[in-house]
């Protein structure tokens, strides 16, 4: 099994702050952060943020968590067997089928092309874009799906930033990227602008839902340019989130590449941790079995990983406040149960994205690639 572990597992004591104004969400309290508006926060060149805004997604605002404010009383019961059967069946019969398909915009960029491609599911509009090389292949192309991760006071993504990130000098750059906007946010592309439908607090397992049907999405307008059989997820935090839910759901998910990422929202401490955020994506306007449903089905840790899915890549701070590090010590625990094969790497003294750019991750980012493309061999 490939392991590569950075120190011991440990579970650190949760950290509750209320932190100062950010123009992004849950981020390290104004220290290192990365771009929101990046393809994902697992940020494949290593650079920074052009524009100097180094912000990172989480779970809220920084202006949004307030520990301790919310003072509805919520049982937080043992899940059941049941409880989880039943997610699963709903997850099974859920029709994510897109309809009316259309490629609204088309042009080059950065020797891509890209596609940004409206649908509807569900009587709701989402976009995605498709980041397609410009040079030939002759045979299909590796895909990734790029999750974004979670910005609660910025809504846009920028796709010509994802194109940056994804281009021909990233590790990513014979890949096709398959890039969905999740509800309630605004693709900005070339002086247009797409916004998606939707409840923009259903932030996980609605992401995970706008994935899989703009997955759906790409199969249907590349059936024989890419290989649809084993896909790659490429995620941080919120992004990382979305990534391991796929794989529990959706067996051409073949390798998750996570960092950073929360796995876990049926907990008091979470809830307290990130205040009202928490109360906007899990508590607000629902009953409680409502809102244990959606706390259930926003956290991977309490399912089974889909039959096909070989390997998991986790990366976290050791000194992650904002996603406590024991997100990715039970989440690879959990893994290894399933006989997955899961490696976990931990950055001494990393916080919460902190430690995107440094040369160890980005290699340890192209050794991730390099076994997803040896698995393609298989």
């Amino acid at each position: 099994m490939n392991r590569y572990l950075k120190m011991t597992l440990f579970l650190p004591a949760l950290v509750l702050c209320n932190c100062g104004d950010s123009s992004t969400l849950p981020q390290s309290v104004g220290s290192q952060r990365e771009n929101e508006n990046s393809s994902s926060n697992n940020n494949p060149t290593g650079n920074k943020n052009p524009t100097g805004n180094n912000n990172q997604a989480g779970n809220g605002s920084q202006n949004s968590n307030q520990p301790g404010q919310i003072d509805t009383v919520f049982d937080y019961r043992e899940i059941t067997g049941e409880e989880i059967e039943s997610v699963e069946l709903t997850w099974e019969n859920r029709d994510l089928s897109p309809k009316d398909v259309a490629v609204v915009r088309s042009e080059q960029h950065n020797e891509m092309q890209v596609d940004i491609v409206r649908h509807r599911v569900s009587n709701r509009t989402h976009y995605g874009a498709i980041l397609t090389p410009l040079d030939e292949s002759s045979s299909p192309r590796p895909i990734v799906i790029v999750a974004s991760g979670l910005n609660q006071a910025l809504k846009r993504k920028s796709v010509e930033h994802f194109a940056e990130q994804y281009g021909n000098t990233s590790p990513f750059a014979d890949f096709i990227k398959i890039i969905p906007l999740f509800r309630g946010q605004i693709f900005d592309f070339s002086s247009g602008v797409y916004p998606a439908d939707g409840d923009f607090c259903d932030a996980y397992a609605g992401a995970a839902d706008d994935a899989i049907a703009f997955l759906n999405v790409a199969e249907t307008l590349l059936p024989s340019q890419a290989r649809f059989d084993k896909v790659l997820v490429n995620g941080g935090s919120r992004g990382g989130n979305t990534g391991l839910l796929l794989a529990m759901r959706d067996e051409r998910i073949n390798t998750v590449i996570a960092a950073a990422a929360p796995v876990d929202f049926y907990r008091n401490d979470i809830r307290l941790l990130y205040g009202s955020q928490y109360d906007c994506q899990f508590l607000a306007g629902r009953t409680e079995d409502a809102s244990r449903r959606r706390m259930l089905t926003s956290s991977p840790l309490f399912f089974q990983p889909n039959a096909l899915l070989q390997n998991v890549f986790l990366f976290h701070g050791e000194r992650d406040w904002i996603v406590p590090v024991r997100n990715a010590n039970e989440m690879y625990q959990h893994l290894m149960s399933f006989s997955v094969d899961v490696s976990l790497t931990l950055y001494a003294g990393h916080d919460h994205g902190s430690f995107y750019s440094l040369s160890e991750h980005q290699q340890n980012l192209s050794r991730a690639i390099r076994q997803f493309k040896n698995n393609l061999e298989m």
